[in-house]
């Protein structure tokens, strides 16, 4: 076993490694008080012993957005907006079940409406059918963003986020059933 120096190491990694261009240190031309009292005006090349590896498309790379990424910003705006529709829908419901309630002088409601007795009610212009719809699209708006997101990644073939949105989907179906009882 041979053992070598640490420069001795360095000068073989040196040799073996590609041939690197140089690049200097981009400093813009600024004003003495943006740059501050003691920055130079212009920063010191730096030593020639110092190599740095830059891909030869980076401005690309940094300044021009991926298509991929507009998909994805598309599709999270999306979900955005029903979860913001959802929660504006349910306010909205659940406001007017209170006003209602407070223009007719009745007592609030203490309980729920069962699921087939809302749109009788909602039809009758009572105000335990608004409140209780209110609160079913409120519960509805996370389930509704969650079948999104698979939809969402589905689209983009994102397999693994599939299935563990799928298994949140099925949590959230399974709490659902439990609560009933």
């Amino acid at each position: 076993m041979t053992t070598s120096s640490p420069q001795e190491t360095h000068e073989a990694e040196e040799a073996e490694s590609p041939p690197a261009r140089e690049v200097a240190p981009i400093t813009p031309d600024l004003p003495a008080e943006v740059r501050g009292v003691h920055a130079p005006a212009r920063a010191e090349p730096r030593a020639a012993s110092k190599v740095v590896h830059v891909a030869p498309d980076i401005v690309r790379r940094v300044t021009v957005p991926d298509e991929g990424d507009q998909e994805k910003r598309d599709l999270d705006a999306i979900v955005h907006k029903v979860l913001v529709i959802g929660l504006a829908l349910s306010t909205a419901l659940m406001i007017a079940g209170v006003a209602l309630d407070l223009i007719l002088g009745r007592a609030m409601p203490e309980t729920v409406a069962a699921l087939s007795e809302v749109f009788p009610r909602i039809m009758a212009m009572r105000p335990s059918g608004l409140l209780t719809l209110g609160l079913l699209v409120l519960i509805a708006t996370p389930i509704l963003r969650v079948i999104g997101s698979i939809a969402a990644f589905i689209y983009e073939r994102d397999w693994r986020y599939v299935g563990i949105t799928s298994l949140v989907f099925l949590v959230m179906l399974v709490s659902i059933m439990i609560g009933k009882g």
